[in-house]
């Protein structure tokens, strides 16, 4: 889809809900209630909901399909970031997995995760495996051999003098 087909898309839907709500208090009028009390009574019922909402997360965990993707995303972002210090030279080779883990580690700390062992084992394979990945796709770097220099073109030398006669 284009951007216009979209904003033509956005506009039709305000539309709507803008003729809907005009439709719905008339409605309401018509009946005898008044839509000043059932727009409060509605803004009662989503206040209560968000307050229930708030009480109920402090009591479940975070999902662990949500933790897993983070930490896979975290230790990914780990991988790239000892790759490209190694690219530019200030690490070794032998050191990526470790910057990569120590990485992942310290991100999930300052986000608030305890780090537990066995979290950082896992966290070590999946960087072991990344880092395994970006040396296959390390790029041979090989220096080509200046060829020789041309061997110097003999210009044909001008003589601006004229002879005398």
């Amino acid at each position: 889809m284009n951007i216009q087909t979209i904003m033509l898309l956005f506009a039709i839907l305000a539309l709507l809900c803008f003729f809907g709500t005009m439709y719905g208090i008339q409605a309401l009028v018509k009946q005898g209630r008044d839509p000043g009390k059932q727009l409060q009574l509605a803004d009662t019922i989503v206040d209560t909901a968000i307050a229930a909402n708030t009480t109920i997360k402090t009591f479940i965990p975070v999902p662990i399909e949500n933790f897993i993707e983070t930490v896979l995303k975290v230790t990914q972002a780990g991988v790239h970031s000892a790759q490209q210090l190694y690219d530019s030279g200030q690490i070794l080779p032998g050191m990526r997995k470790e910057r990569a883990t120590q990485y992942a580690v310290n991100m999930l700390k300052l986000t608030g995760h305890e780090v537990t062992p066995e979290l950082e084992q896992v966290i070590r394979g999946t960087a072991e495996a990344g880092v395994w990945v970006m040396k296959q796709n390390d790029p041979v770097i090989t220096i080509a051999p200046v060829p020789d220099p041309l061997p110097p073109v003999e210009q044909p030398v001008i003589n601006l003098v004229q002879p005398s006669v």
